[in-house]
């Protein structure tokens, strides 16, 4: 027993005895999404490559396959993963699922326990809208025609449900529209708000009011060759 004790002592110095690491490295991966998936949340299938432990199958005197890890090798797989995003996430949060990083460590050593993905939720551009905090931004193109007689157009909002959004006329180009709890959820029945920036297109021009200054025109030429 004293020289059992006395070989483990000598041997806790020793510079050649390494423990493997406890913890794999992390996988990272970006989910890009968009505005409706963040707000409603949704199911994704993601595919990382991971480095794992490669595993063979041996057979047993019995006959029956088994899998066993070959201790040092490590391959490089695909892996489908599905991530399940919730309700009202923003861009920039992290979803963290245990266990399914690397086998080992970014030295390439087998570690006693995987290491974790960590997925990043990115949003992507989207057609209409911007968000800004909880409110949500719009550029809405209007002709010069609406801007003076005003106009009433139909949004969609970011639940799916339409409205109508009604403008009596414009003062000047840079005028915008707050639409009242039409921007993101906040908490209980707290909403953001809709915001509104027209853009005056002054080469488009309402169809009846073309119609009626062409006959002005054609009429004042008919006059004039008649006389």
């Amino acid at each position: 027993m004293q020289f059992n004790k006395t070989i483990k002592d000598k041997l806790k110095g020793c510079d050649f005895i390494e423990k493997p690491p406890r913890k794999g490295a992390n996988i990272e991966y970006e989910l890009k999404m968009s505005l409706e998936e963040m707000y409603k949340g949704c199911c994704k299938q993601i595919r990382v490559i991971k480095r794992v432990r490669e595993r063979k199958e041996r057979e047993r005197s019995s006959g029956k396959k088994y899998a066993e890890y070959d201790a040092p090798q490590i391959a490089n797989i695909f892996e489908s993963v599905n991530v399940e995003i919730q309700p009202l996430t923003k861009p920039g949060d992290d979803i963290f699922m245990k266990g399914l990083g690397h086998h080992s460590d970014e030295k390439g050593n087998i570690t006693k326990e995987p290491g974790d993905l960590i997925i990043r939720l990115v949003e992507d551009s989207h057609q209409y809208f911007r968000r800004d905090g909880y409110n949500l931004n719009m550029t809405m193109e209007i002709t010069h025609n609406e801007s003076i007689k005003g106009f009433t157009r139909k949004v969609k909002g970011i639940n799916g449900r339409e409205f109508n959004v009604k403008i009596d006329r414009l003062l000047l180009s840079t005028d915008f529209h707050v639409v009242k709890g039409k921007g993101l959820w906040i908490s209980g029945d707290l909403f953001g708000d809709l915001v509104i920036k027209f853009v005056i297109d002054l080469e488009v021009t309402d169809s009846k009011l073309d119609s009626k200054l062409d006959s002005k025109l054609d009429s004042k030429l008919d006059s004039k060759l008649d006389s």
